[in-house]
């Protein structure tokens, strides 16, 4: 599957990610359903993540838990409400 790069500035450095468009896709909706910009939502995520975990990873586990709170009618968890 191929990735999509994106350049952002994530803590005042510029920073180039890839991910599946799929996940890009899927972070923008996030996006758009939290009224929040893409940048910032990606900045929020990259702050949170756990130690040693890259941002890709990151990412892709936030996209999931996401979702997957909202498919099984779950208010988003303490995790989530940290970040939007």
């Amino acid at each position: 599957m191929p990735y999509e790069q994106r350049s952002l500035r994530l803590d005042g450095q510029r920073r180039c990610l890839r991910l599946e468009p799929e996940f890009w896709s899927m972070l923008e909706r996030i996006a758009r359903q939290e009224q929040q910009a893409l940048p910032w939502l990606i900045d929020r995520i990259d702050r949170h993540r756990q130690t040693g975990q890259g941002t890709g990873s990151a990412l892709r586990c936030f996209v999931i838990r996401y979702f997957a709170d909202r498919a099984t009618g779950q208010q988003a968890n303490r995790h989530h409400k940290d970040i939007v």
